[in-house]
């Protein structure tokens, strides 16, 4: 059964290697190369111009995200500090891990 299986796979191999013998080179213009260069030597640089507005709102945002950073980062400093100095004052922290306070460990 399987070498019945492995001579249809590789016919079907040989069909598909067969399907490339008859292959042939596309035929392209002799001028499509200078054609395309032509084309994007012509063409002008645009000046794109942004509206003050903009840039202005996007200089906000920047600073909202920068003060947002600063803020969030200064407090998760402070509650670090706290939490060290306090330790834990979570009853159900406490009772669920208690275990790894016991001795037999």
């Amino acid at each position: 059964m399987e070498e019945m299986e492995n001579k249809d796979i590789n016919n079907e191999i040989e069909k598909t290697l067969n399907s490339l013998d008859n292959l042939q080179k596309t035929e392209v213009s002799s001028f499509l190369y200078d054609k395309i260069i032509i084309r994007l030597q012509n063409k002008e640089a645009k000046i794109v111009s942004i509206a003050p507005r903009l840039v202005w709102q996007a200089a906000a945002c920047f600073a909202v995200l920068i003060t947002l950073n600063v803020f969030v980062w200064t407090r998760s400093a402070n509650t670090t500090e706290t939490k060290t100095q306090t330790g834990n004052n979570n009853p159900v922290a406490k009772e669920y891990f208690s275990y790894l306070n016991t001795t037999q460990f």
